[in-house]
């Protein structure tokens, strides 16, 4: 099963970017693209000024610097001429996605074909195409990664309590609301999994 389970795990990611890879080929979409990546002075290069800027203001009526430090590292390494790096890494950031669901699915339930149909369903639901194939939605895919790793931390800190799991979780929480603030809900979700499946729901955990 362990060796079923490392197998699928690898074929899962490398499955969803074979289906995005075409999205290598688009170009910026000219609906908020021009706006947070092809015209945002702000993000042409990685520096300081753009860490300073990308905390420090709002832009397009967002304020999620690691999104905009993300944009920032692609023009530094792609350029403005090479949308299809913009675009791999929105593929690449999915594919981690799919994994981790898969990772904490399997936390939570038995068995194993439950974690890969759930974990299928997340990487290949049409849903998904306009969050993988538009550059803008970096916010999207970025937030997801923090708090399934979040999630991920909190199972394991639940099972091991200790301060270095719990700062590890807040970490990872503050990295989910610095990409984008729908993470506001993730301390609602631990709570959710106080109550089930770890069966420990208290005011304790409300309070924490």
């Amino acid at each position: 099963g362990r060796r079923l389970l490392i197998l699928l795990g690898a074929l899962l990611p490398a499955l969803a970017i074979s289906v995005y890879l075409p999205s290598l080929r688009h170009g910026f979409l000219d609906w908020d693209d021009g706006l947070y990546v092809e015209r945002n002075p702000h993000v042409r290069e990685l520096s300081w000024d753009t860490v300073r800027w990308s905390f420090t203001r709002f832009h397009a009526s967002n304020w999620h610097p690691l999104t905009w430090l993300s944009h920032a590292l692609d023009n530094e390494v792609y350029g403005l001429r090479r949308p299809w790096g913009h675009h791999l890494t929105n593929v690449l950031v999915h594919a981690a996605n799919a994994l981790l669901v898969l990772l904490v699915v399997r936390r939570l339930a038995r068995g194993l074909w439950a974690p890969v149909l759930t974990a299928a369903i997340f990487a290949f639901h049409p849903l998904r195409v306009e969050v993988v194939s538009w550059v803008s939605e970096r916010k999207e895919i970025l937030c997801t990664l923090f708090m399934l790793l979040g999630i991920l931390a909190y199972l394991r800190e639940s099972r091991r309590p200790s301060l270095k799991g719990r700062l590890l979780v807040l970490a990872l929480f503050a990295a989910a609301l610095l990409s984008k603030p729908m993470a506001v809900t993730l301390p609602f979700v631990f709570l959710l999994l106080d109550w089930w499946p770890l069966k420990r729901l208290s005011w304790k955990q409300v309070w924490e």
